[in-house]
């Protein structure tokens, strides 16, 4: 009797380890392999180096300072924007490798809505940009937003209407309050200005 409940034992025995090899396999084939990479509501991998960033060409000082020279109406929300304003922003973004972004790839939040603030992609259905306002006139356009990321940074892109592109786009630490706020800025030259802002 002593010798069957011995041998009983050993195959359970044999069995628990055999399970507990098994199940130790899994955990480390689990946790050994990279976590699944976050994505934005833009389809582009948070990171990545092809990310979409805003292109456009340098001008002086001189020039920047008049860039929002004219009376603007303000708009407060994306539907407010004309789409002969948001089209040719939209247009205007790249990534690195030169790849256009295509209709719908650029969402901006309105004020108050919940975006992507930070790198911690919480909710990856949400836009990485947060409309701050925009301004309107017969010949030029602006959008002043928020770009999520660590940190976080307001951008400001200026389109020229008549000749159909992007011309200026900054990169500040700080949101304005309003258009004067933002000549403010840009007299003062507190707005970042390279040819490829990734960050906004």
């Amino acid at each position: 009797m002593q010798v069957k409940s011995k041998a009983i034992l050993s195959v359970v025995a044999a069995g628990i380890g055999i399970f507990a090899m098994f199940f130790g396999f899994r955990v480390r084939k689990y946790y050994s392999q990279p976590p699944p990479q976050p994505q934005s509501q833009r389809g582009e991998l948070l990171g990545d180096p092809d990310r979409f960033g805003l292109r456009t060409i340098s001008v002086s000082d001189e020039v920047r300072v008049h860039l929002l020279d004219g009376d603007f109406k303000i708009a407060r929300r994306m539907n407010e924007i004309p789409n002969s304003c948001t089209r040719i922003f939209e247009s205007s973004f790249v990534t690195n490798s030169g790849s256009h972004a295509k209709s719908g790839q650029i969402i901006l939040a309105n004020p108050g809505e919940a975006f992507q603030a930070s790198d911690y992609i919480a909710n990856p259905e949400l836009p990485f940009r947060r409309l701050e306002f925009a301004g309107l006139s017969t010949a030029k356009c602006f959008i002043h937003y928020q770009s999520g990321g660590k940190p976080s940074s307001f951008c400001l892109a200026v389109v020229d209407l008549a000749n159909q592109k992007t011309v200026w786009v900054g990169e500040s630490a700080k949101a304005a309050e309003s258009p004067d706020d933002l000549r403010r800025m840009l007299f003062q030259g507190q707005f970042r200005h390279v040819a490829w802002l990734p960050v906004c």
